[in-house]
């Protein structure tokens, strides 16, 4: 298997934090998604379990100052403090895509990125990556297509874990 990116150790005080992005646990039991924060270019479906990316079709959102404006990302509903969290994410063929984990404080201050505070993996432009903010990513050697992905966060032992399903 070419994908390997597992047990990315992070570092934080422990406060509310880790909303999810595009995520989905287990057993076939969707994240809602939190329409307030999408991204003008994604749209989320009226279930609010999935989401497509269009750049045809800007959507005319009101102003909501938890919305995504620079980075075309959306976050789940639910937040955690505690436990550990496991999401199967499904990326079928899509040409681009990234899948993490964000936490509270992060994302309150997205406008001016940090170095901390966010975990993820993505496909753009024919190539793989992984990054713990969005100025930093270390390119991947994949030797498979992925279409599906494992995100496992344990909060209690401060580790977020990639693994390729």
């Amino acid at each position: 298997m070419g994908f390997h990116s597992s047990k990315k150790k992070f570092k934080f005080k422990k406060k509310k934090i880790c909303r999810d992005f595009a995520f989905f646990p287990p057993f076939h039991s969707p994240v809602t998604f939190d329409p307030n924060t999408a991204h003008p270019y994604l749209n989320v479906s009226d279930d609010l379990t999935s989401i497509t990316y269009t750049d045809e079709h800007f959507q005319q959102l009101p102003a909501n100052p938890e919305r995504f404006d620079g980075y075309t990302s959306i976050l789940g509903s639910e937040g955690f403090n505690s436990g550990t969290h496991c999401w199967d994410i499904e990326v079928g063929d899509s040409i681009a895509w990234a899948v993490g984990v964000i936490t509270e404080s992060a994302y309150k201050h997205r406008q001016t990125p940090s170095k901390t505070g966010l975990w993820y993996v993505g496909f753009c432009n024919g190539k793989y990556g992984k990054g713990y903010s969005p100025e930093i990513l270390t390119l991947l050697r994949v030797t498979q297509r992925i279409h599906r992905i494992r995100v496992q966060l344990d909060w209690d032992k401060g580790k977020v874990t990639f693994t390729l399903t």
